[in-house]
């Protein structure tokens, strides 16, 4: 598991410099319940140690957001939200940086991709038939959801509006049950949103909101749900089970949870975050 090392425990914090300044941690599991922390990517162009590089914030150093992976041949490729400084407020210039690896730990810079514009975050990318796309939040675009495709996985062209709908991030866009889909963080209150298409590059119609009631019963799970990542396993397709991660905000804190996306008998997608609260604990990985 990779994800934003948040400095959840900065004291004294000034306005949301502690969500600056961040690195790409790791975990490991053998079972998808129990996780180890292994450290933070290393790497050259300033990942390995955001914080001693040459930002443009009013703090020292730089801050990397929200990776996403995929692995092509004997290559692990990432993609990740760089911002130029460390900042007190939500401004800065946003890119998408692409490093390669090959254990996994120890990452080479590659390529930065050029988008819609220069307040771009949260990629997913995906391929359907010989092109890849990506998506990802626009900021400069009214947070609206964009895609841009490439068929080298460095060249990204075509940006346009994915979905017409503001005011969303962290897009995941995935196969399953014979449909594509896209969920997407709403922000605030407002909980996970679920598109289908049958292209899974346009056509994207809402399907249903999950995660949005403060209903959760498992440890620090009582909060609305927030980024979503998808694994898929099982069966002939590898797609009989969807398997949801999210995090919940306390406080500064972000703590990891898992449930399980299922259809319903009218063909919505639901999540019953406590469908397993007897079995487990459900918090599968300290808060950061």
């Amino acid at each position: 598991m990779y994800y934003t090392q948040r400095r959840a425990t900065l004291q004294p914090t000034n306005g949301v410099n502690w969500v600056h300044g961040s690195a790409i941690g790791i975990a490991s599991s053998d079972d998808g319940k129990t996780w180890k922390y292994l450290g933070t990517c290393q790497g050259d162009h300033d990942l390995s140690e955001p914080l001693k590089a040459a930002g443009k914030g009013p703090e020292p150093g730089i801050t990397w957001w929200a990776p996403c992976f995929l692995c092509e041949g004997n290559t692990l490729h990432m993609w990740v939200t760089f911002v130029d400084g460390v900042y007190r407020n939500w401004t800065g210039n946003r890119d998408i940086v692409h490093f390669t690896s090959d254990d996994g730990v120890r990452w080479k810079y590659s390529d930065t991709c050029e988008l819609s514009s220069h307040r771009v975050i949260d990629p997913t990318v995906y391929k359907v038939q010989d092109t890849w796309y990506m998506v990802y939040k626009d900021e400069a675009d009214g947070s609206r959801i964009h895609r841009s495709e490439s068929k080298d996985l460095k060249t990204w062209k075509n940006a346009v509006t994915a979905s017409n709908v503001g005011s969303q991030e962290a897009p995941f866009v995935f196969h399953w049950k014979d449909s594509w889909w896209l969920i997407v963080d709403a922000l605030g209150d407002k909980g996970l949103r679920i598109y289908k298409s049958p292209t899974g590059i346009d056509q994207f119609t809402l399907n249903n909101t999950v995660l949005a009631a403060k209903d959760g019963t498992r440890p620090k799970d009582n909060n609305v749900g927030h980024h979503p990542g998808i694994v898929l396993q099982g069966g002939p397709n590898n797609d009989d089970q969807c398997v949801l991660f999210y995090f919940t905000h306390q406080s500064n804190q972000t703590v990891m949870q898992v449930a399980e996306l299922e259809l319903d008998k009218d063909g919505k997608v639901v999540c019953n975050r406590n469908k397993y609260a007897a079995a487990a604990a459900g918090v599968i990985g300290a808060p950061r």
